[in-house]
């Protein structure tokens, strides 16, 4: 009380300048007042390392970005990563399908629907083989790598597993360290469908597609990856794709789901054996030519 009688006789004799400066003394006294959780103290203190985030290099390793082998990379044990060459769940994606376009025009519609939502395309390649777009969004959670691939159409091929093969001109050539086995392109089916093949001693089936042209495979990615995004990326793909007017490409998976009534993330996928006796596994193909 002697201290608050005592600035009210300032206020009086001096105006209200000397209140003022004794709020603003008392203003730091209260929040230092304020409790603070041990919890959000230290949510407060790793949050820059949280946030820490490396640009990716364009090679073949799990947070890489670029084109191998005419192909994009797989989510590679990243959380926080969507693929079409990833058949996992909770990471495949889709790819798109554009019909009244060439490719050369399909690319000029992605890279105007990518700036017209705020990317900020990196790296664009328009070639024989393929065409690339490279963009990255930008937020407080932090950036995203986000990869289009429009392939020319029948000159890239993959497997089950993400992993790709070399092709000459009309045969597949898988090459293993037992064996090398060459498949005619005519025995593959159109599209991202798949088809036997054999490819290693001891024998065993993989199954191989084939990218046809007038679609895009897409990959992208967090470089935050200790943080969930959320759905961000998914999400961004899907306004991407309706904003450009394409449609998915229907996608027939063999999902057996672990939970029989839903889906989850132990939901297993991937193509059974086939019942043609020449591809069971153990064959001797030699023999039997």
């Amino acid at each position: 009380m002697p201290r608050l009688q005592h600035v009210s006789r300032l206020q009086t004799h001096n105006g209200l300048c000397f209140g003022s400066l004794w709020m603003r003394r008392a203003t730091p006294k209260r929040l230092l007042q304020v409790s603070v959780s041990r919890r959000e103290l230290l949510l407060a203190a790793l949050a820059p390392s949280l946030l820490q985030e490396t640009e990716p290099n364009f090679g073949n390793c799990p947070t890489c970005v670029g084109v191998i082998d005419g192909t994009l990379g797989s989510c590679g044990g990243l959380r926080s990563c969507l693929s079409s060459f990833d058949d996992r769940p909770g990471h495949f994606v889709a790819p798109w399908m554009y019909d009244n376009s060439t490719r050369t025009e399909a690319l000029g519609l992605l890279i105007q629907a990518v700036k017209a939502l705020g990317g900020d395309v990196r790296q664009v390649q328009d070639g024989a083989p393929y065409s690339y777009v490279y963009a990255t969004w930008g937020s407080w959670l932090g950036t995203d790598d986000v990869e289009f691939l429009l392939p020319t159409g029948d000159s890239t091929l993959f497997d089950s597993s993400g992993r790709r093969w070399a092709q000459w001109p009309g045969s597949l050539v898988a090459s293993s360290m037992h064996r090398t086995t060459s498949v005619p392109l005519s025995t593959l089916a159109a599209g991202l469908h798949m088809s036997p093949m054999i490819t290693t001693s001891p024998l065993s089936c993989m199954y191989v597609g084939v990218l046809p042209a007038g679609q895009v495979v897409l990959r992208s990615s967090s470089r935050v990856q200790g943080l969930p995004d959320v759905g961000r990326n998914e999400q961004r793909l899907e306004q991407l794709r309706v904003l450009l007017g394409w449609e998915q490409v229907p996608i027939l998976r063999n999902r057996r789901r672990a939970l029989y009534f839903v889906e989850s993330p132990w939901d297993t996928f991937g193509p059974v054996p086939p019942l043609d006796p020449e591809y069971r596994i153990g064959a001797d193909l030699d023999a039997a030519e």
